[in-house]
């Protein structure tokens, strides 16, 4: 039998496999060295084996962004039956523990054709946060202030890492206190505007 044989049968999802052995090569790594002979190596299969799957790298990659973000949406999801800030604090959590990844789902590097469902992966984060913050006014209004949420959000963990915060980012305690910071100012700021006196 043939090692592509062995291996299929063995994890019986070669697709699943090469999008999960291409998130580690990403997380370790970085996406510069993610190529698709890179993926079948450790996957165990012959170097053509992946175009069964994957057109190109572009699409593997655009892939791995849209395995990101279900399992950011995830986090997040489990994190809103405790409210805003966990939500919040779950965001940053992703963020810092899959940097390279984060990044990639962030960098726009994904062509259009390739990420045909990214954007609606990606929406699943203000439609959580503008379902769990509180405060933040009729649907309108909230989802416009859950992109507002989600910009801070996003800049607090682009610092952390960035390393532009100092140490923080090793500390948690310290994050979860940013974070909470963050999402007062947020439900301040959401507040639906009253007319001027």
């Amino acid at each position: 039998m043939s090692t592509y044989g062995r291996r299929s049968y063995h994890h019986g999802d070669l697709r699943a496999e090469l999008v999960r052995v291409a998130g580690d090569i990403l997380d370790q790594r970085g996406p510069a060295t993610l190529t698709l002979r890179e993926a079948a190596r450790r996957a165990g299969v012959s170097h053509s084996a992946p175009y069964r799957h994957f057109a190109d790298r572009e699409t593997l990659l655009a892939e791995v962004v849209a395995q990101g973000y279900a399992q950011l949406g995830a986090a997040l999801r489990e994190a809103s039956a405790a409210g805003g800030v966990e939500v919040a604090c779950a965001y940053l959590r992703f963020a810092l523990a899959h940097p390279r990844r984060y990044r990639l789902m962030y960098a726009g590097e994904i062509p259009p054709a390739c990420g045909a469902d990214i954007a609606d992966q990606s929406d699943l984060v203000i439609r959580v946060l503008a379902d769990t913050i509180p405060g933040l006014g009729d649907a309108e209004h909230a989802r416009r202030a859950a992109t507002a949420s989600w910009a801070l959000l996003h800049g607090l963990a682009g610092l952390l890492l960035d390393g532009q915060l100092g140490p923080l980012a090793s500390d948690a305690a310290e994050v979860e206190r940013l974070v909470r910071e963050v999402v007062g100012v947020i439900r301040f700021a959401a507040k639906p505007a009253t007319a001027a006196i």
